[in-house]
């Protein structure tokens, strides 16, 4: 997989790490290498799903909840059809 990161964010990086390396020596390297460390690992792991606003990741093969909607609408097809009493 090719690394690729968009020029308006590479120099917000490159500021970040600038101001932070200015207010600590080492702080903004720190951030860089943080940064890196947080990047590969994405790449390395690019298939794994994304984790939700709950705290949990939704497997790839989900299997949904039923939807009220979809079956009040079910049944009423089903007695159209005369399928149902």
């Amino acid at each position: 997989m090719k690394k690729i990161i968009l020029r308006q964010a590479f120099e917000e990086l490159r500021n970040a790490i600038t101001y932070y390396e200015e207010q600590q020596a080492g702080l903004g390297l720190r951030l860089k290498e943080e940064f890196d460390r947080h990047v590969y690992w994405i790449m390395g792991n690019s298939t794994v799903p994304r984790i939700r606003s709950g705290g949990y990741r939704r497997s790839e093969y989900l299997i949904g909840r039923k939807n009220k909607i979809s079956t009040a609408r079910a049944l009423r097809v089903a007695r159209r059809l005369g399928r149902l009493p």
